[in-house]
């Protein structure tokens, strides 16, 4: 006589749980309002920028007083925020500023780096990069080409001076490569800029 009460019980959950479940999947296929329109549709170019050696997110939106954020959206970048040098860019209207009032900076303001080699040891010079960055510091044997097993040297931090010269060891397995590719990623926007340099 006591069992009917507890049959009667799970039937009513059992009843419960299979509503829930009609309910979920009612709504996932009720149609949903449309997402606004990325932001991208609406972007307004108020200058187009060809990416050179040396350049960052930051660095190009630096020069446009944008932010590396506006500048990423306005080319639909995604994580991680890779640009490559030759690409051209869509520079948006600043913040605030109306199109043509923001006007394009020379090449002799740009972020950029180079590389010598000393001995066994890297010399990376930076010239006019953005202050209080970091970046992590990877070398590989070879020019531009995937695939290439790739070192760690440490993180380059961008300090008070952007005009400054930073020395790292090469590994071992680097120190008889015609070509070593030099790569600086950057630890906020993950943007990756790369080089080599000829022995």
């Amino acid at each position: 006589m006591t069992t009917f009460p507890l049959i009667k019980r799970s039937l009513s959950i059992t009843r419960f749980l299979g509503a829930l479940l009609v309910l979920a999947l009612l709504a996932g296929v009720v149609p949903q309002p449309a997402l606004a329109a990325p932001t991208t549709a609406t972007v307004s170019c108020n200058t187009k920028y060809t990416v050179k050696s040396g350049d960052t997110l930051s660095s190009i939106a630096a020069q446009y007083k944008i932010s590396w954020t506006e500048l990423a959206a306005a080319n639909d970048l995604k994580t991680p925020y890779t640009i490559f040098i030759g690409e051209v860019l869509c520079v948006p209207v600043a913040s605030g500023t109306t199109s043509g009032s923001t006007s394009s900076s020379s090449s002799s303001n740009k972020a950029s780096f180079s590389l010598a080699l000393d001995g066994k040891n890297l010399v990376i010079k930076t010239s006019k990069f953005p202050t209080k960055n970091f970046y992590y510091v990877k070398v590989a044997e070879g020019r531009f080409h995937a695939g290439s097993v790739t070192y760690k040297l440490g993180i380059l931090k961008v300090g008070k001076n952007p005009d400054h010269s930073y020395t790292y060891k090469l590994p071992n397995e680097l120190n008889s490569a015609d070509y070593v590719l030099v790569c600086l990623k950057n630890v906020v926007t993950d943007v990756n800029t790369c080089r080599s340099i000829k022995r």
